[in-house]
């Protein structure tokens, strides 16, 4: 792992709290440090992903979910794997696009770590894999 990073499972992960940041400056950042955003891809690194300390207090932490190049089409940015459906994955309801423009997906902490979709604009958190 990069330093600054932890080992879980098969992953480093890296929790990146200040300074909270746009979608697209802590793509950069993740890219920059060797990694990705966090790409939610089994229900074991949700679980794990939902009961991290490290996520407490803040409301946005972002991940590389996107529907930036085909609205309504979900992908995982820097990672050549699909965005699959893993049931309950999504906050119920979401994606909604509900204030238009919310192209990118968080972690949605206090529902137990499913996402839910932002504007990319915002700033937040973000997770480095």
């Amino acid at each position: 792992c990069w330093n600054g990073a932890d080992q879980e499972m098969s992953s480093c992960y890296e929790f990146v709290s200040n300074p909270k940041t746009n979608w697209m400056d802590a793509r950069a950042k993740c890219v920059e440090r060797g990694g990705h955003l966090l790409a939610l891809e089994t229900q074991e690194e949700i679980d794990f992903i939902a009961q991290c300390p490290e996520l407490s207090g803040y409301r946005i932490w972002w991940t590389a979910g996107n529907d930036r190049v085909n609205e309504g089409v979900w992908e995982w940015a820097d990672v050549d794997r699909p965005f699959s459906s893993i049931p309950g994955r999504w906050y119920d309801g979401e994606p909604n696009d509900a204030e238009g423009g919310e192209d990118c997906a968080h972690v949605y902490l206090h529902e137990g770590g499913t996402l839910n979709d932002r504007s990319c604009n915002e700033a937040g958190g973000f997770i480095c894999e």
